[in-house]
């Protein structure tokens, strides 16, 4: 049964409140006209119609319209593999929706930040509290009022009147004032902002509700105080400037609160105020460890919306699918050697950082950077393969091989890893999808769900691969899966080289890019001042990257999970909202479910098993 089919099945069971399906570059899309009957719906489409997925939730501001706000909520089905979107609209004057969190508990963060940037509330949300801001901000930065070059934090004293005093207090006197009216509002420091924020998750959200830990079968008696551990940014484990509030008894964690945000840079924001080509190299800065791969997910995103991804030459189809190996065996190995070193195998570390560093080379080869590629354009690519970079990628290949199996040898039957990974941080099946976890961590827990196999892209469909999958769930499993991927991905690059028309040198002159495709060179005066500059301005010459109306989502299989691109287009050249389902950012909302229970050096492992990277979490 397919998206459609499944539509005028709600549909049928609903009536008058969904207005018939609409349909749109093969997607199906349903509104909704009572947004009340939302929860109601999304269960009845979990339980009845088998849409156990719920992939992402998006807002998107109607700014000088009525009803102020539309929430898009995309579904998906496992068993079927079919995407279906309902949308519903909010007015300015409610700024409200229940909550659908009891239905798939990953909602919880996505309204979460839906509230956080958006300013709509979710009824019945059993944690709504801000997420990527601070506590106390008075404003909702994805509003289209608000600027894109920001606000300035000059906040009065009443917004902090929860917060634990700050010295000098949250106004400075003004000179010669002498009572306390006379006092005006300073700008913040980022201290200030830090102790506030310790504030109001340690006292308001952690210790106000002790309460909620597991209960214990011991005597009352012999449990003595709590203690609040704040695993902060600086930490070298946490893989980034993710923060955790861990509530310990002795050393067994009883709650844990992630704290996200500290490297939020409003890329969805951005991506509104500029052309289609020049958000490309923002892309880079999201799994800034698979660059390649983002560029390729953002660019198919935006092909789809314009129609045109069918006509993507077959040389630069397989160019990108090496890119996405290549990124996915880069990510892997750093996200490997850096497990191993959290749990004290720093000789791990060292083997797989020096195979990354070959793939480092051949991205320069490639695309004249190391790190943030800017390789991908809307309809190809910026160059082709240049001489010697086929034979390059195979000596590499036989290489990294070899790697892998040393890194095997070191760990797979070591005791200690073993000891630190196996039976801790168990997900099981219906939990990893209820929380919509993707990549490697989903198929640690069994689940077989790869986006190159349910919804193939490029040329996927024509090479042969294995997914691997985990029987437990455990570190030791995600551990695993991940190393079976690297062996899968240099076997999909082997067959790309092989198969790669026109051949190392493309003697034959394959096209690369569309056939209507130019290059636009930046202004010789911007280049030196503007990032988004520094890209040649790839553009389709019939239709100059004007998006026709409509909205569409893509996502990818990236090393870090599903990365999706949402895009709602109003026409012209500039989205008029993107929104990026960041996998990092959903696999981390499991972490309050998952830590308590487990010793305080288990959450090393957990974290590194999880292989997050906070670039892509904050966007």
């Amino acid at each position: 049964m397919n998206a459609l089919d499944l539509a005028h099945k709600l549909r049928a069971a609903f009536g008058a409140v969904l207005a018939e399906p609409a349909e749109f570059r093969g997607e199906v899309t349903l509104k909704l006209t009572d947004p009340e009957a939302i929860g109601r719906i999304c269960g009845f489409a979990k339980l009845e119609l088998g849409f156990d997925f719920l992939l992402d939730i998006t807002s998107i501001d109607n700014y000088g319209e009525d009803p102020r706000w539309t929430i898009v909520y995309h579904l998906y089905g496992l068993a079927h593999q079919a995407h279906l979107r309902i949308k519903t609209d909010v007015s300015e004057e409610k700024s409200e929706l229940p909550t659908v969190s009891h239905v798939w508990r990953t909602a919880n963060w996505h309204e979460r930040e839906i509230y956080d940037l958006m300013g709509i509330r979710f009824r019945g949300h059993p944690d709504l509290r801000r997420i990527i801001m601070w506590e106390g901000y008075p404003y909702h930065p994805l509003r289209k009022d608000f600027p894109v070059t920001g606000k300035p934090s000059e906040l009065p004293g009443v917004a902090f009147s929860k917060a634990a005093p700050i010295e000098g207090g949250p106004f400075v006197t003004v000179p010669g004032g002498k009572d306390a009216m006379a006092r005006e509002p300073r700008v913040r420091t980022p201290e200030d902002y830090s102790a506030m924020a310790m504030t109001n998750i340690v006292v308001k959200d952690t210790v106000a509700r002790v309460a909620e830990a597991a209960p214990s079968n011991e005597p009352e008696d012999l449990h003595g105080e709590k203690m609040v551990l704040n695993m902060e940014p600086s930490h070298p484990s946490t893989h980034g400037v993710l923060r955790i509030v861990l509530e310990l008894d002795g050393e067994v964690i009883t709650k844990a609160q992630p704290d996200i945000g500290y490297l939020h840079r409003g890329d969805e924001k951005i991506a509104e105020n500029m052309t289609y080509t020049q958000f490309i190299p923002y892309t880079d800065r999201l799994d800034y460890l698979a660059p390649l791969a983002n560029n390729v997910a953002y660019a198919l995103a935006v092909e789809k919306l314009l129609g045109i991804q069918e006509q993507l030459p077959p040389r630069c189809q397989y160019i990108r699918v090496i890119c996405c190996e290549l990124a996915r065996l880069s990510s892997h190995l750093l996200g490997v050697g850096c497990y191993a070193m959290d749990c004290g195998a720093m000789t791990v570390f060292l083997l797989t950082y020096t195979e990354r560093e070959k793939i480092y080379n051949l991205c320069e080869s490639l695309t004249g950077a190391r790190f943030t590629t800017n390789y991908t354009r809307i309809g190809g690519l910026s160059r082709d393969i240049p001489p010697g970079w086929v034979d390059q990628c195979r000596k590499f290949l036989q290489e990294v091989v070899v790697n892998i199996a040393e890194t095997e040898t070191l760990l797979t039957r070591n005791r200690i890893w073993v000891d630190r990974t196996k039976d801790v941080g168990v997900i099981p099946r219906d939990v990893a999808i209820d929380y919509a976890l993707t990549g490697p961590n989903l198929r640690g827990s069994g689940v077989n769900y790869d986006v190159r196999k349910a919804r193939p892209y490029l040329v996927y469909k024509d090479l042969t691969f294995d997914v691997p999958l985990g029987e437990v769930g455990d570190c030791y499993d995600r551990y695993l899966v991940r190393m079976e991927e690297m062996r899968q991905s240099v076997r999909i690059v082997e067959q790309c080289l092989d198969q790669l028309p026109g051949g190392p040198d493309n003697r034959s002159k394959e096209p690369i890019n569309v056939a209507n495709g130019k290059t636009v060179l930046p202004p010789k005066h911007k280049v030196l001042t503007s990032m988004e500059e520094l890209i040649h301005q790839f553009m389709l010459v019939t239709e100059g990257v004007n998006a026709p109306p409509g909205e569409v989502y893509f996502g990818a299989e990236n090393p870090k999970g599903e990365l999706g691109f949402y895009i709602n287009s109003r026409g012209g050249g500039t989205p008029y909202r993107l929104k990026i389902r960041a996998p990092s950012f959903v696999n981390l909302s499991i972490l309050p479910h998952l830590l308590p229970g487990h010793l305080m050096s288990d959450t090393v492992a957990i974290l590194g098993s999880f292989d997050f990277v906070m670039g892509e979490c904050d966007r």
